[in-house]
């Protein structure tokens, strides 16, 4: 019974120095992305956690925004997962409106599997209200930003 207490206070305390993420993601398209977080937050170096909200059953929509405001409110900061279809998803967009509006950071991480190229250049489809917040998802740009968020988070490029 000593191990598992002092195993859980160590877990508690370790989760207390990490920031807590809301992860936005578009449920019906990128649920792999989310996976894939998943695994990623796993590892003990990561520095955030994050509890899974996402809706497994339909949700009343009477209460959805103020249930989502309430959770993103919890948090430390909002993250976008950039599928293709991310930037036309209403509730992405929403969470991520309900964000700015409390003053919570958010930013997004895109795969190079979005990047689409247009006359030489590449561009993503980015959702409304990330402005420049986004950056490619590898480990050190998404530690970098995560532990810039004590100071403050630039505008990154795309």
């Amino acid at each position: 019974m000593t191990d598992y207490l002092s195993q859980y206070l160590f877990q508690s305390n370790q989760q207390k120095q990490k920031k807590r993420a809301f992860i936005s993601f578009d449920f019906d398209n990128d649920i792999q992305l989310k996976n894939l977080l998943s695994g990623q937050a796993k590892n003990p170096d990561t520095p955030f956690f994050y509890d899974d909200w996402s809706v497994k059953e339909p949700f009343p929509q009477s209460t959805w925004k103020s249930d989502v405001r309430t959770k993103i409110k919890q948090c430390d900061f909002l993250m976008v997962l950039i599928g293709q279809n991310t930037y036309q998803c209403n509730g992405v967009l929403e969470e991520i409106k309900i964000a700015n509006e409390e003053n919570i950071p958010s930013f997004g991480v895109y795969s190079q599997s979005v990047v689409f190229y247009q006359n030489g250049q590449g561009y993503i489809n980015v959702p409304q209200g990330l402005d420049k917040r986004y950056f490619e998802w590898t480990w050190p740009n998404l530690t970098a930003a995560i532990n810039s968020l004590n100071s403050y988070l630039p505008p990154i490029y795309g």
